[in-house]
């Protein structure tokens, strides 16, 4: 299967991959094989990985301290009621709650992926080394 990505934290430590399938068995001029190693170098050069290594983070953190909020709110409810036989069933109902919040946060994380990946098609437009031919 035709395939190439670029994964590291910097430049130094960068690694591209390209499967054997987009090297030796796709139809894929020279021109095309470069703009997609180009677009991959691309992905590099802007520290994408990192860049959405951090923004995912900052995502998971503020989604568990608003869960952490909701819950000792409502135990903190529940001991000045005085009735805690439903203290048991909080976590459940929490840890529901943030799988949700965690699912309604994956549009905001893709349309950040997209935008990289639009970023990185029009860098390698930009290459001089893909404008040359």
């Amino acid at each position: 299967m035709p395939n190439a990505f670029a994964t590291g934290r910097n430049s130094k430590n960068a690694v591209l991959c390209v499967t054997e399938g987009l090297l030796y068995h796709s139809d894929l001029t020279q021109e095309e094989l470069e703009g997609i190693l180009a677009h991959e170098l691309s992905h590099v050069a802007h520290k994408d990985v990192q860049v959405m290594t951090y923004a995912s983070l900052l995502a998971i953190v503020a989604g568990l301290l608003g869960a952490v909020r909701v819950l000792l709110r409502d135990l903190r409810r529940g001991r000045r009621g005085g009735d805690n036989g439903n203290a048991a069933l909080l976590i459940p109902a929490h840890h529901a709650r943030l799988r949700g919040r965690v699912r309604d946060q994956l549009p905001a994380d893709q349309a950040a992926v997209r935008y990289r990946e639009l970023a990185a098609t029009a860098a390698a437009r930009c290459s001089p080394r893909t404008q040359a031919h």
